[in-house]
């Protein structure tokens, strides 16, 4: 059984995990995603996509050859989110994942399971020695998956649970869905080097090597190991971070085309739409009442402006915009 107590952060993740659907309930129960340990129904991919999956998708050469060589498929018990307009099916599903492009293989895995069946899905995915945590994103037809960087660690497991454990416990759909995005989306910013990104975007500092002439003609001291190291690690630079790479392995999916409307996608769009024009509405009457607050007291300051040599007067007349 695996142990998420321990203190060796640095010990690989799946050395301290085994992927049976016991240990899977568990861990994601400890990672607040389901509030007991669920049973679960194990099909293989080939069998859940034809069998359970829409009859309407068509698939191609490659899709089919994907889903044939998958392996078996965890399903999880599935439960509901309230929408506006109706409920949101919602599942985790589980999946080891052959092959040596982890990151891409687990994106195709997640948009033929997306392509198959409707409503929400969480995913959790093991790729080689990495796991990924992943869940439908309602985006585009082509971006729709959201990944989370690699659990090669238990610190990366504690990370994205610590993530997780702010994920809103709501019956309401879109305010559970945007907690999830906002959690994964969040620790996978931390991949980024933001200093390495500056220097990147400062360029060549020739006040830095200017300084170390300087000081190398002062002490009589040689810098230009540093100097050619300095001008090297500005060469043939490629800012590629992690979201760079998802992207990239989304383009190379984009063949993955549904068929169909996706009722559960317009719905979710459609309650999309209802908060953003009570959002501008309720802007739009804050906005309203500010102006009309501000042409209220323009009128006011102009008739105080008479009564500059009354200060009584013009006490009474801030009480009485004040409401004292």
């Amino acid at each position: 059984m695996v142990n998420f107590n321990g203190d060796a952060d640095k010990i690989p993740f799946y050395e301290t995990f085994e992927f049976t659907r016991e240990d899977i309930a568990h861990l994601l129960q400890y990672m607040g995603l389901t509030n007991a340990q669920e049973s679960c129904q194990i099909e293989h991919m080939n069998k859940f996509i034809f069998l359970h999956g829409d009859e309407q998708e068509v698939y191609n050469k490659d899709e089919r050859n994907f889903i044939e060589n998958a392996g078996d498929v965890y399903i999880y018990k599935e439960f509901y989110k309230r929408t506006k307009r109706g409920v949101m099916p919602c599942r985790i599903i589980a999946t080891e994942i052959s092959g040596i492009n982890g990151i891409k293989n687990s994106l195709f895995f997640m948009k033929e399971i997306n392509k198959a069946i409707g409503g929400f899905t969480i995913f959790f995915i093991k790729a080689g020695v990495n796991y990924y945590i992943g869940i439908r994103a309602f985006k585009d037809v082509n971006d729709d998956c959201i990944i989370s960087k690699p659990i090669a660690l238990t610190e990366d497991f504690e990370e994205i649970t610590d993530k997780l454990s702010y994920v809103a416990d709501s019956d309401d759909f879109i305010d559970y869905y945007r907690t999830l995005v906002d959690a994964i989306e969040e620790n996978n910013l931390a991949l980024t080097d933001y200093d390495r990104q500056i220097e990147i975007k400062r360029g060549i500092q020739y006040s830095y090597l200017n300084m170390l002439s300087e000081i190398s003609h002062i002490y009589k001291v040689s810098f230009s190991g540093e100097i050619e190291r300095y001008y090297k690690s500005f060469e043939g630079i490629e800012e590629i971070n992690y979201l760079s790479i998802v992207k990239e392995c989304i383009a190379e999916l984009s063949f993955i085309k549904s068929f169909k409307a996706n009722t559960m996608e317009m719905l979710f769009e459609a309650d999309e739409m209802m908060e953003l024009a009570k959002k501008t509405e309720e802007e739009n009457e804050i906005f309203i009442g500010n102006q009309n607050e501000k042409n209220y007291n323009e009128e006011n300051d102009s008739d105080m402006m008479r009564y500059l040599d009354n200060p009584e007067l013009m006490i009474k007349m801030l009480k009485q915009r004040k409401g004292i």
